[in-house]
Order: C-alpha cells, then structure tokens, then sequence
C-alpha cells in the first residue's frame, strides 16, 4: 500500500512537472529562449594549481575559487561567471603565487592569490582581481562571493577600462571567529606580499646557509627553493632530477627530502654521510612504513609495490654509505639490505605466479582473488612501473633480484616510446653503488632508431668530477665516445642490444645485450644483426601481437554463439604459436586475432547505449531532477539504464519519448525505482524502443536532490530544474549507459551448426551453392553483436528456405559432367543395342532368302 502511495505521489510530481515543461521550461531550444533558463558552467574541472602556508595547501581552480583537501570541502569562493578554460601560471620563480586568466562573455579575468597568515594569527588567502571590459558597454563588476573587499568595490566598468579590486578570506583562524569589523583590517595586499615573501626568504635564508648551497644554476637554484617551500606547505615535489643537476643542490635534497630514493641519489654524488646521519631519524620513520608480513606484499598494485622497494633499497644504501664510515651502523645497513632482498623476491614472486597464470603481459597491475598481481598488456601501467624502478634501482649493486631483474628487462620492451634523450638522463647514464657507469639501461628502442645522434654532457659520477656521453647511430652501427668516464667500468646495456649483436670492438654478451667497457676505454662500436629501425619495427610488431592477446584475454562474452567462439578460439591458438613465427605470420595472426576478438558475439543479440565518448569528467552536478536527451542507434528492448551517480533513498528514473523539444505524461515509456550497484545506480525498467528515435531520462528522488557525474562533451547538453527553474549545462553529459536486448539467435546457431555438419553432396550444385550463400550471410549475422529482431528473422527464413530447397533431381551440370561409372553404362546399353539391332536384321535377311 505504502508503494502504490509513493508511486501514485509520483505521479502527481511527474503531471506537474510536465505540465511545467509543456509551457517552455523544458528542453534545449524552447529552454534556451525562455527568461528563466540558467546556462551553468559549475561543472567545469579546471586546470589547478596549489597556494599555501606550512603545513596548510589550498587547490586553487582555473577560476581563482579553492578548496581545501577535495572538492568535497569545497569553501564557498567565487570569482564572478566560471571559465571553462584558463590559464594558470605562478607569479614568481619560486613563491606559493598563482595568477589565473580567463576570459568569459568579453570580460578578460586576471586573479592572482596566495594564502598568509603568521603563527597564531588568523590564516587568509589574499586574491587581487583585475577585469577588464572589453565589450563596447559598460557591465556590472561580477558578483564575488566567500571574499570580503579590502579595497575599493566599482559598481560597474565602463566600455575599455578596467578595474582591479583585493580580497581577503579567513580559510583557518584561531580561537576567536572573525568578524567583518576584523577581517582586513591587518595588511593590505601589497603589504601581505611583503610579508609572505619575507617569511619565505627568512626559511629558504636558513635551509640552505646550512648545508654551503650556492647559486651554481639559477633555474635549478630556483626550482629547488620552490620544491623546498611545497614540501613545507605538505605539496611534494620530486627531487632527485635535481639532485643530478647540480652537486651542491645534492646536499640540500639529501638534508630535505622525504624522498628516500632521491636522498639516495643525492648521498652518491655528495658522499655526504654526516648530513645523512643528521637526516637518519627521518629517514627510519619512512623506511618502517615499508614492511612485509610473512612474506606478503604490503600494497595491493604492482606500482606501490615497486616504490616501496625501490624506498627501501634507497634506505638500506644509505645505512651502508653510513656503515663504512662508521661500523655501528653495520648491523642496520644489513638487516636493511637482507630485508630489500625479500621484498625483492616476493615481488618476483607474485610476477611470476601471475605471469604462469596468464597467457598475457604486461597491464595494469591490480589485486584480484585468484592473482597477486594481474600483468596483461594493453595501456602497459605494469611494464613502465616495473621499467622505472629497474632504471632507477641501477644505482644499488645489492638487493635487485635476478628474477626481477629479467621480468623487468622483459617489461622495458613494452614501455611508451620516450623520444627525448634528456628525459630518459636515468636510463641513459646511472652510476652503480660499486662505481660501475649503466648506460641505456630500460631506453626504449626509439631512442636510437629516432635519434641517429644523443649527447650527454656534465653528468656528475660518484667523485664530483663530469662526464660525458655522445652516441652516433648508423643504420647497424651504433659508436659510443665516452668523456670523464676514468678509472670507472662501463656496462651498456640497450634493451635493442638483446639478442642482436654481432660484433662489439670490447667484450659483449649477444643473449644479454650487455657489452662491458674495460676502464680507460673512450670509443665502443656495436655492429647488430639488423638496422636499429628495423629492429624496432620488429618489437612493434611483436608488441602488436601481445597487445591482441591481452585483448582477446580481456574479452568477455557470455554464451557466445558458436560460430564466433570457434574463429576466436582456432585465432588465439594461431596466435600464441605466432610468437616464434616471422615478421609477415606476426602481422597476420594479429589481424586475424583482432578481427576475431571484435566478431565475439552474444547469443541475444544487443547493444549498450553510452551517453558519452568522453573519457574527460567534468564533476557532478546536484539538483532537484537532473535529465538528458539520448537516441538509441538501433531498435530493439531497454532492460536497464546505469546511470553513474551517488545513491539515495527514493531515487526515480522516467523514461519518456520527445515530441519536438517537449513531452508529456503520456509519452511515458517506463518509471522505476533505483538500486545501488557498482559504479552508480542501476534502474531496471523495460521498453521497446525504436531506433533513430529521440528519447529522455529523468533522474529525481522523493527524498531531495539527486547527484550524478558530468562528463565533458562537444555533443550533448545536460538539464536540470531547481525552483521551477530550467538550468542548461552546455557542452556537458550525464553519465549512463542503456542496455537494449534484440533478437534471441539461438535456433539460428543451432540450425546453422546443423547445416554445417550435414552431407549435402548428393544434392544439386545449384542448390549447394544457394545453401552456402545464405549460411555465409548467417555466419556474418551470428559474428555481430548487435542485430534488430527483422534482421534476424530474414537471415533465419532465408537458411531455412535454402536447406529446404535441396533438390535431389538432375541438373544441367550433371548431365554437362556425367561421372565415368555413367559414360560406362551408356557405352554397355549402346554396344547391347547395336547388337540386338544387328543381331534382328541378320535374322530378318535370313528369313527374307
């Protein structure tokens, strides 16, 4: 009783709101032209930036509004209309400034900001908005909210002028609230400039006097200072490029950084082991954050995993740096070293069951009941998390585990192209904790078949003094000249090495790919098996492969018809056979593969509907009733529509069909009641609906308001009403997905497979061939995911009516082809009858005498 109440009170709430609608507060264009229509941009998702004080970071939008934590704490900051792009950019080098610009319907925005606020004092960001009119009337200065004035407000600007005001908002105080008569009563903004930045200079003054920092590079010198201040404010930075760039930075990141692999990096060029010490205790808090219970991987992806123990290898370095200076540190250097190479094996260890599971590699790594860590090659998350630390872990001689060693090895092989050799200064050029020079080590192969010519200069080994790398690359010729390289050994170990080299002018390994440099040496030469590009076009092919397999392994259809099943299965075994086989069988068995993996197809036929291409959200909207207009491509029955959004109590979805921009109350095609399922909330209602015919849902709850996820769009438009008011989101979508079920093809499969087991050999050619044709045109149908019940019903009426159609009778090529056993009998019956006659007419001549 209660339902039927609530559904008859909805309906009600539905007549009204039609009724409402019909007279123009409805849908795109009639919405548009009417006064009461709001076009709202709140959606948008700007490019952001971060402002602060110790201890306290404020995000910052494209817009100049901020929220503090997430956008769940959003505070109630805006700076007039939103813009849907901008430009953000900071101020100065180096100080926690932001200046964000836009420009929205002819007024061209500036707001800079940054948040001040001393030691007991109340903490206040301080923005400084600048307008500009750039249209030919005056307008009124946009409405600021969450901000209180601390300098002139103008009412409006005039056509070409501009005007700038500050603002000041309280985001933390202390004990006592503030109060309009107390709010910018202290600092001006210029003066709170002055301030900030003095307080900044005071620390940055003492971090680096501390440790002899000097100006050595002015842009890695500001950009250090920069990190040093995000790092306070709680916004991390990464160091250890820094660390590379310049030797007296080093000692400041090694002092500094929670970071314990750039502190690592930093203590091998420094050698700096007091002010390791002096950071130890730090250092201790961090590394006993990374800890293995029995033997289990303390995260749950293949990437956190990888950066615990690249943390943990950094650290059990840095104790042993420590210990050979100072023995009492002997024990915790290898009990941190011991505990590296466990972390390491498990690592190894959860790869290698998984890989032995799967008939795949390589993507991204994520928990699952039945594999540790799930590796299978498609977006290659996992092969680039697993490259990176091998790259990096380069400069640790201890601790590396062979077995993850060569999955990583295996992993570079798949990483995205880096064609910067700048970027790729890890790979190229690391030095070993025993002093021995990596180069090239995870490069991808298109480093050298993109760049016939790579120079490195002033990269700074483990003794502070340079040295320096060109190499040259000639069809299949790579020269290496090396400068500053001394007294250290040198490995160069190419992945495109591996298994290609022919010749080196000093000891190599072709298996391996590695080629060792006696110390002293200044110019290699590798001659490979094949030209660099050639051999990259060959890894291409063969990731091309791996990425159909890993496809086809992702594939998931229940009961598949049996027609698309079999090519898929007969095209997965060809293919994992293929990846001994040439360049050209590669090729084919991936086409084929693909082509196979995309005809797997459900035995009911069907489609899913997806409100937007996008993959770019724009961030959810909340409102009384949330709606959107879709087209379904083909007919055929809705079964449920997901819609991507927060559950509530009472939440509704209605269907209706849209005459013009309008729709009424009897144009309802279904209403139900939401459940929460994963990834929104499932609404399971059913309908016949026709294809090419434009449709709308309504999503509202009897409970308040309704929020869902917005995607970024060019093509669709969200709706909303909120107080009888229609609220247009432009260039914005609704998250949701339709499920519309066709034609049941399960007798069409099994007549199909019942035609392709009989013996047809005895009928006509004529009628052989209409049966091959009509199961061919079936084969297709069964391969395709999605197909109208009509479709069906003519493949199927067509087979039937071909088999039935066999005819047994004569043909014009039988008698055209007779076989030999009929020439034979003819030949018999023609030779008895020319006998007979014969044999008569000698009788009759006998009897005629």
């Amino acid at each position: 009783m209660r339902k039927m109440c609530i559904m008859k009170n909805k309906k009600l709430f539905v007549i009204i709101l039609s009724l409402v609608l019909i007279t123009a507060l409805a849908l795109p264009t009639l919405a548009l032209s009417d006064r009461s229509v709001t076009e709202n941009t709140d959606f948008i998702k700007e490019q952001t930036a971060v402002i602060g004080r110790p201890g306290y970071a404020l995000t910052v939008r494209g817009d100049g509004s901020f929220y503090l934590g997430n956008e769940d704490n959003s505070l109630a900051v805006t700076f007039g209309t939103k813009a849907q792009t901008a430009e953000v950019t900071y101020e100065d080098a180096y100080y926690p400034i932001t200046t964000h610009r836009y420009s929205v319907d002819g007024l061209s925005y500036t707001v800079s900001q940054f948040v001040y606020g001393p030691d007991g004092e109340n903490i206040c960001v301080y923005s400084r908005m600048t307008l500009k009119n750039e249209t030919d009337k005056a307008v009124e200065f946009p409405k600021v909210t969450g901000a209180f004035a601390i300098s002139g407000l103008p009412k409006q600007i005039e056509p070409g002028k501009s005007a700038t005001v500050d603002f000041q908002t309280v985001v933390a105080f202390t004990d006592t609230a503030p109060t309009d008569s107390t709010i910018g009563s202290s600092l001006s903004y210029d003066d709170a400039v002055l301030s900030m930045k003095s307080f900044w200079d005071s620390y940055l003054s003492k971090k680096l006097v501390v440790n002899s920092v000097t100006k050595s590079n002015a842009e890695a010198y500001d950009n250090y200072k920069k990190a040093l201040i995000y790092d306070l404010i709680g916004i991390h930075e990464y160091t250890a490029s820094l660390a590379l760039a310049d030797f007296d930075l080093s000692k400041t990141v090694l002092s500094s950084t929670d970071d314990l692999y750039s502190a690592a990096v930093a203590l091998s060029k420094t050698k700096e082991t007091i002010i390791a010490v002096y950071s130890l205790p730090t250092f201790s808090e961090f590394a006993d954050k990374i800890a293995l219970s029995d033997g289990r991987l303390p995260h749950p992806t293949l990437e956190e995993n990888l950066d615990a123990l690249l943390s943990l290898q950094s650290y059990a370095y840095i104790l042993r740096c420590i210990a050979k200076s100072d023995d009492s540190y002997t024990d915790d250097a290898d009990n941190a070293t011991a505990a590296s190479r466990e972390f390491a094996k498990a690592v190894a260890k959860a790869l290698s069951d998984t890989e032995a599971k799967l008939s795949c590699d390589w993507e991204a790594a994520t928990t699952d009941k039945t594999y540790p860590l799930i590796l299978n090659g498609k977006d290659f998350a996992s092969a680039t998390a697993l490259c990176a630390w091998y790259t990096k872990s380069s400069v640790f001689s201890g601790g590396a585990s062979k077995e993850l060693v060569a999955l990583a090895k295996d992993a570079c092989e798949f990483c995205p192209s880096v064609t910067d050799p700048a970027a790729a200064i890890l790979s190229l050029f690391s030095e070993r904790e025993d002093r021995t020079l990596i180069l090239g080590r995870g490069a991808p192969y298109s480093l050298l078949s993109e760049n016939p010519s790579i120079v490195l200069d002033n990269f700074i080994l483990s003794d502070g003094t340079k040295a320096g790398l060109k190499i040259t690359v000639d069809k299949k010729t790579v020269t290496f000249n090396l400068s500053g390289t001394g007294s250290h050994p040198v490995q160069i170990e190419f992945p495109v090495f591996e298994g290609s080299i022919e010749y080196a002018s000093t000891g190599f390994d072709s298996a391996s790919g590695v080629v060792t440099v006696p110390e002293g040496t200044t110019t290699v030469t590798v001659r490979l098996s094949n030209s660099v590009s050639s051999l990259e076009k060959d890894r291409a092919v063969y990731a091309g492969l791996e990425a159909a397999i890993a496809e086809a392994y992702e594939k998931k259809v229940e009961n598949p018809t049996s027609v698309s099943k079999d090519i898929f299965t007969t095209a997965l075994k060809k293919a994992e056979k293929a990846r001994t086989s040439t360049r050209d069988e590669i090729i084919e068995c991936t086409e084929k593969l693909t082509d196979a993996t995309a005809s797997l197809s459900p035995m009911v036929a069907g489609y899913t509907f997806v409100s937007c291409e996008s993959n770019e959200y724009a961030g959810t909207i909340s409102k009384d009733e949330l709606y959107q207009k879709f087209t379904p491509a083909e007919t055929g029955t809705v079964t449920s529509v997901l819609v991507e959004g927060e559950y509530a109590d009472g939440i509704s979805c209605a269907v209706y069909t849209l005459r013009g921009d309008l729709y009424t109350i009897d144009e309802l095609c279904a209403e139900t009641y939401g459940t929460e399922a994963e990834g929104g909330i499932l609404f399971d209602c059913e309908f016949n609906a026709v294809g090419g015919k434009t449709y709308v849902i309504c999503i509202f709850s009897e409970e308040g308001d309704v929020t869902l996820s917005l995607k970024k769009t060019d093509k669709e438009t969200a709706y909303a009403t909120e107080l009888g008011e229609t609220i247009v989101f432009s260039a914005a979508s609704l998250v949701f997905e339709v499920n519309v079920r066709q034609a049941d093809r399960a007798p069409l499969d099994t007549f199909y497979s019942a035609c392709l087991e009989s013996d047809v050999s005895e009928y006509t050619k004529e009628s052989q061939k209409a049966l091959q044709k009509r199961m061919n045109e079936a084969k297709a149908h069964l391969c395709k995911s999605s197909a109208t019940e009509d479709e069906y019903n003519k493949i199927y009426d067509n087979l039937k009516k071909a088999y039935e159609g066999l005819d047994t009778y004569a043909s014009e090529d039988k008698i055209e082809e007779p076989p030999i056993i009929g020439i034979v009998l003819i030949a018999i019956v023609l030779l008895l009858l020319v006998a007979t006659l014969l044999s008569s007419l000698a009788a009759r001549k006998k009897m005629n005498s």
